[in-house]
């Protein structure tokens, strides 16, 4: 299940009319006590107070929050590499957008600015805020500056795949980015994923690819995405064999076996859900 990507327009009253358009991402599974709504008042609310602060009152940039997420904490760092990696599965609110992001005060992920490192710390016209979703507090501030722009995520959440460049077989995601795999949600039969595979395929080169050891039952992480068998019938069989990967089109694929069997997959968007291989 793909995240719920909603574009938002302003409304007739409140802080939707004050910040205007913006687009919502919730991943699947969570029930966020906040809403989007709420995550923006509390940003806003932030940046208003950092006005004052400015020394150059020229400079100052009307709030617009441009874009909201609710995710795991340990999904967090997938939405802006400045995030520090988190392993509580907590709900929290990133929102990012411009502004006057000073960041002048210390907060639980994030220290204030300091001279030696304005990368993540600032100040700047734009920037990154996390939000926990049920204290409300903010954990941390992140500026954003063209001359000091974030590092990118620490790995793709499937809107930000890779690229990579592409030899005669399909490239497996650093170790390091296996490792910190972001986690949707868990529980007691399944497991929900983000795909990590670089991106870079070719449409219609075939690259050398071993099926999982549970084919279609297990993650087929392919080109920044996960793939879909597109005839679950005739989709048995396939379970770790060798063969060849090849883009038929941006949203289509081939897999066949040395053997010559043939399965056809569809690109899945985002996220997806798994049961646990034995």
């Amino acid at each position: 299940m793909a995240l719920l990507l909603l574009t938002l327009l302003a409304a007739g009253c409140g802080v939707l009319e004050m910040n205007g358009p913006y687009t919502l991402s919730i991943a699947p599974g969570l029930h966020p006590r906040l809403i989007a709504d709420e995550a923006i008042s509390i940003t806003r609310g932030y940046l208003d107070a950092q006005t004052p602060q400015i020394a150059a009152p020229e400079e100052h940039i009307p709030p617009h929050v441009t874009g909201v997420w609710a995710v795991p904490a340990n999904a967090a760092r997938t939405i802006d590499g400045c995030i520090p990696a988190e392993a509580s599965g907590q709900i929290v609110w990133i929102t990012k957008g411009v502004g006057d992001y000073l960041n002048l005060s210390d907060h639980p992920w994030s220290p204030q600015s300091e001279a030696s490192d304005l990368t993540c710390s600032g100040p700047g016209p734009a920037g990154t805020i996390v939000i926990d979703d049920v204290t409300q507090v903010i954990l941390g501030v992140y500026p954003g500056d063209p001359v000091n722009p974030h590092p990118g995520a620490s790995a793709s959440p499937g809107l930000y795949p890779e690229q990579t460049p592409w030899g005669d077989r399909v490239p497996t995601p650093a170790p390091a980015l296996v490792a910190d795999q972001p986690v949707v949600t868990r529980g007691p039969d399944s497991i929900t994923l983000l795909p990590i595979s670089p991106s870079g395929a070719t449409v219609g080169v075939a690259y050398g690819f071993d099926m999982p050891h549970c084919g279609i039952l297990s993650p087929i992480d392919v080109d920044g995405s996960f793939w879909d068998p597109v005839d679950r019938a005739s989709s048995s069989g396939f379970d770790g064999l060798p063969g060849t990967f090849r883009l038929d089109s941006h949203t289509t694929a081939t897999f066949m076996t040395t053997g010559g069997q043939v399965l056809k997959l569809g690109r899945h968007a985002g996220s997806k859900a798994f049961g646990f291989c034995q």
